[in-house]
């Protein structure tokens, strides 16, 4: 004997498709943020450990002086960027957690004498 869907059936079926769809999305998202997290990580990493390597400091004269204050500017920049970067990173997993754990708030049916449904 086969059970005939009612409208509720059918309407907790979408809504559980329309789950699973937007966890997916979530997932999906959360894999590749996690990959520039990771990315991010190590490139900042990277640049605190080189940071002096690449910076010369040569004080013997004013034009050096100019040289080595435009490196480690350079240098300081460059780190900032990527720091900056892996927060706004690290931002967005958290968000994506949040989203996956919760992926939406609500659900409210408006019904009203002399009208239909209405879902939002």
């Amino acid at each position: 004997m086969t059970q005939e869907s009612t409208p509720e059936s059918r309407l907790r079926e979408e809504e559980e498709k329309r789950l699973r769809e937007v966890l997916e999305q979530v997932s999906r998202r959360m894999r590749k943020e996690l990959s520039l997290l990771g990315e991010r990580r190590e490139d900042v990493v990277g640049i605190r450990q080189e940071f002096w390597d690449d910076v010369r400091l040569n004080f013997s004269d004013s034009s050096e002086v100019s040289e080595t204050w435009r490196s480690i500017m350079q240098q300081a920049e460059l780190l900032a960027e990527r720091e900056r970067s892996h927060r706004v990173a690290s931002e967005t997993v958290e968000r994506l957690t949040k989203q996956f754990d919760s992926p939406y708030f609500a659900r409210i049916d408006f019904t009203e004498k002399g009208r239909g449904n209405e879902v939002i």
